[in-house]
């Protein structure tokens, strides 16, 4: 990956990290340099430089990777009770993590034992076993995350069709034209290729697992779901895909964080459905998820894709009608 495209992807990879959150957790300004020199002397080091542009860009951001959140310069110089969590397990890191999950145990932190002659340092992932990965430095790991965002293999447009609500206001990649988004305060569904939401690559086939009727069908019930949910909702995807289900729901969908909290996946292929979601949502919602993948995998099974698909809107969006009123402030 050349500078240039390095560049731009990071504004990219920011801008949707970014971009979708609700005030509450809304990314932080830029770092001021006082802030910057302030975490240098706390960490008695200049910090690494991909780092120090990224704080210029966001003083912490609520979802980096997976469910880790960039801290902010005052988390990180005050300390706070998910980096606590890893000190007995990664003593040698834990003052250096400069990531954290806010739901699940995984932090990335820097490992100033390996600089690099431009003052990068490696960057280590740790779990509540320890070190579980490690990369050359905090831009191989952007590098990572925006390949599987922005190019990585997905479906790739054959005969994949995807439903999003707000997830994205662009696409830059070989996406699929049956790919739509959409918001409660629209009034129709957007759809790849039209109006320079998405931007489409060549060579890709229209080919659709459903035919136009059926899909129209499906627009119709996710668009009156989405706006009934109302305008605060999570960012939830639904795939219907001739591929896995699993993949297609997690590593082949989207990476799915930082893009979606929610991803509802089925697959004609093996006639399987499949849900991926942030651990919060499982803890709360694990058995209503496996309720409705086990009815949609039924109705695949029996080859009746569109009541798998219209069941799996319907029930999704249900749900986070659920969520929505359990989370609802009383009067």
């Amino acid at each position: 990956m050349t500078r240039g495209s390095f560049e731009h992807s990071l504004s990219l990879l920011l801008r949707a990290c970014a971009g979708g959150d609700a005030p509450a957790s809304a990314p932080g300004s830029p770092a001021s340099d006082d802030q910057i020199a302030a975490l240098e002397r706390h960490w008695g080091r200049r910090l690494p430089p991909l780092y120090r542009r990224v704080l210029g860009v966001h003083n912490g951001i609520p979802r980096l990777w997976f469910d880790v959140a960039l801290l902010s310069v005052e988390t990180i110089i005050g300390g706070s009770r998910e980096r606590r969590a890893f000190e007995a397990t990664s003593p040698a890191h834990g003052r250096w993590i400069f990531a954290c999950g806010t739901e699940s145990r995984d932090a990335l932190a820097f490992d100033p034992s390996q600089a690099a002659d431009d003052g990068e340092l490696a960057v280590v992932h740790l779990s509540e076993a320890g070190v579980v990965a490690r990369w050359p430095s905090l831009k191989a790991v952007l590098q990572e995350l925006t390949t599987r965002l922005f190019t990585g293999v997905r479906g790739r447009g054959t005969t994949t069709c995807y439903l999003w609500t707000g997830l994205w206001t662009f696409w830059p990649g070989g996406s699929s034209p049956h790919s739509r988004v959409f918001t409660a305060g629209s009034d129709a569904a957007q759809y790849a290729g039209r109006g320079g939401l998405f931007a489409r690559s060549g060579g890709i086939e229209t080919g659709r697992l459903l035919p136009d009727e059926n899909l129209t069908e499906a627009d119709r019930r996710f668009l009156h779901a989405v706006r009934e949910i109302g305008a605060e909702e999570q960012r939830l995807a639904i795939v219907l895909t001739d591929g896995p289900a699993e993949p297609s729901a997690t590593r082949t969908y989207v990476y799915y964080e930082p893009c979606a909290d929610l991803v509802t996946a089925l697959s004609t292929a093996e006639n399987q459905a499949s849900v991926c979601a942030t651990d919060n949502l499982w803890g709360q919602w694990g058995d209503s998820f496996d309720t409705l993948t086990a009815s949609a995998t039924q109705l695949l099974k029996q080859g009746r894709i569109t009541e798998a698909l219209l069941h799996s809107i319907d029930g999704t969006c249900e749900l986070f009608r659920r969520m929505r009123e359990r989370t609802a402030p009383r009067a």
